[in-house]
Formats: C-alpha cells, structure tokens, sequence
C-alpha cells in the first residue's frame, strides 16, 4: 500500500514484510499528526469493541497502535526464525499456528476460556491481527486470558 493510499483509506498503520527477507516496514498513519487524534481513536475502538482493553489511561491509548503493530513485527520475526529452524509451511499458516497455541495456552490454564469472548473484533478478522490484538493487551497491563498465554508464548520462546 502506498502512504498516499494509507492516508485515503485513514488506516492507521501498518507492517510490510517479506516472507524469505529480514526486512519490515512500519508505516504509520494521519492518526499520528495528533496525540488527541490517537488517543479518542482508540477509546472509541475500545468502546467498541475494536481493540483490546487495556488500562484506561491516554498514555497507554497513545501508544496501542504501535503496540499492536509491534506485534507484527515480533510475529514476522519468530516467523522468521521458525523457518531458519526447519519450518516448512507458509506464513498465513505460522499465524495460524501462533493462533491456536495462544488459545491451547489459555484454555491450559482455565479450561472455560471462551476465546471468542475475550478477543477483539478487529482480532477475530484474520489469525495475524489476533497475534497483534494480543500482544497488545499483553504489554498494555490489563491482560486477559489470551494476553497472558501470549506471555507464556514468548516467554516459552525466548522471546
């Protein structure tokens, strides 16, 4: 996507990579001309339902996007590291992967976890923004069930 089409669209950020290259790209969006803007942005994705609750403060709503883009980045990166250890499938299927190991986690530790119920709209969308609307809600200190196996996953990982 090029940044003029970023801009049109009023996407507020967003992670390019390429599968067999260490190389990623974050391209943010308007929404970072302003602090007010970034903040009452995700209150009302919050409000919605949109992203992960986190702790209600500006500070933390200021920071979510890159949060949850960061996340992206992390999950390019380990996919990347799997796939110089052997890993032999796609990326689409690594986040896949990513995905039910974050679910496997929780249900590990409360065996009536309802994903469902604690994950974002956007999260529901494709398994890649799940991992991001995780890791956001695992770093921006108020973690549910699926922040905190994102916790163990890392952990586990090294990471």
């Amino acid at each position: 996507m090029k940044y003029s089409e970023l801009m049109r669209k009023n996407t507020q950020a967003y992670v390019h990579s390429w599968e067999y290259s260490k190389k990623q790209h974050l391209v943010l969006g308007r929404i970072f001309q302003s602090y007010d803007d970034m903040v009452q942005t995700i209150k009302n994705a919050q409000l919605a339902g949109r992203s992960m609750p986190t702790i209600e403060a500006d500070d933390i709503f200021a920071v979510y996007t890159i949060t949850h883009e960061y996340g992206h980045l992390l999950q390019h990166i380990m996919f990347r590291e799997a796939k110089e250890g052997g890993y032999q499938n796609r990326e689409n299927q690594f986040q896949n992967d990513c995905r039910s190991a974050i679910i496997n986690m929780a249900r590990k530790t409360n065996p009536s976890c309802n994903p469902d119920a604690l994950i974002s709209k956007y999260g529901k969308e494709q398994d890649g923004e799940f991992f991001a609307e995780v890791f956001a809600n695992s770093m921006l200190g108020c973690p549910n069930e699926l922040g905190k196996a994102m916790e163990q996953l890392l952990k586990a990982g090294g990471y």
